[in-house]
Parts: structure tokens; sequence; C-alpha cells
């Protein structure tokens, strides 16, 4: 977060408190959807949220540069890969996502997150990307932390050594 700063805050990297309110916005939005909109099914939920959020994307992106994009050769057919990409991506995971968490527990459905590393790196196998030793290593390491999150506290008597 900071950059060779000799003083107390300068030099800090503010961008990485965007990181922190993800984090914070993300967990609030789990534990409101599992407690207040209970009734609601996935695909509803996801809806509403579009829905608040696509007004504000359009507005944006009708005051933004466009024509860069449109310049571009095969302009429609990427805009086409986007789409898809969006519904496929982000519409479809947040229907799963938010019946997952009706279903389940908050911290169940939350840590179903650390699994999109995975998921990205078998989307660049798709695309032609190499794996090495490296990723499957840290492929691991997400799967076992989430075996942890997950198992809970062990079950039994608790032995202390005293008899």
């Amino acid at each position: 977060m900071y950059k060779n700063a000799p003083g107390a805050l300068s030099g800090a990297n503010w961008y990485a408190l965007f990181v922190v309110a993800a984090t914070i916005c993300y967990g609030i939005t789990a534990n409101e959807v599992k407690n207040k909109l209970q009734d609601l099914d996935g695909t509803v939920i996801t809806a509403l949220g579009f829905m608040f959020v696509g007004p504000w994307a359009g507005i944006y992106l009708l005051f933004s540069d466009f024509s860069p994009a449109l310049e571009t050769p095969h302009y429609l057919l990427n805009l086409g890969f986007i789409t898809i990409l969006a519904l496929f991506s982000s519409v479809i995971a947040l229907i799963i996502f938010n019946t997952l968490i009706k279903y389940t527990t908050t911290l169940f459905a939350t840590s179903v997150t650390y699994i999109i590393p995975i998921f990205a790196i078998f989307w660049g196998v798709f695309d032609g990307e190499k794996l090495s030793l490296v990723q499957f290593t840290w492929i691991a390491v997400i799967l076992f932390g989430i075996f942890l999150v997950n198992a809970g506290p062990p079950r039994g008597p608790v032995r202390t050594g005293r008899r």
C-alpha cells in the first residue's frame, strides 16, 4: 500500500483502500441477501442489482469517449464477446451466488469466491495459455484455505493433556 515514502502516510497508494471497501461491501451484501431478501429468488435479486447499477453505467458510457473502441477492426464482434462475457461471467454467476446464499450459510457462499482464480486459470488454458507448477501450487493453497474455513471446529471432546 505504501511506495518508498519516508513520511507517515505520504506516498500511500490510496487506491488500495478500494480493495478494503469492496471487501466490506461484499460482506454486507451477502448478509443483507441472507437476512433481508430470503423470500426472493436469485434471479430477482440479480435483476434488482443490475437495475440499480445499469442506469449509472449507461450514463457513464454516454459521457465517456467511446470513439477509439468504435475505430478498432471488428468492433461489433468485440462488443459481442464482451456481452457474452458479461452474461456468462456476471449475470449467471450472480444468480448462482444469490441462490447459494439462500440455501446455505453466508460463510460458505462467500468462500466460493476463492475459487474464482481457479476458473480464471482454466479460462486461460482454454485460451491457449500454459500452466506451471506455481499455478497448481496456488490452486492447492486456495482449496486448502476453503477447506479450513468450512471445516468448522473439531468434533468430539478436546483433550488438554491432563487427566
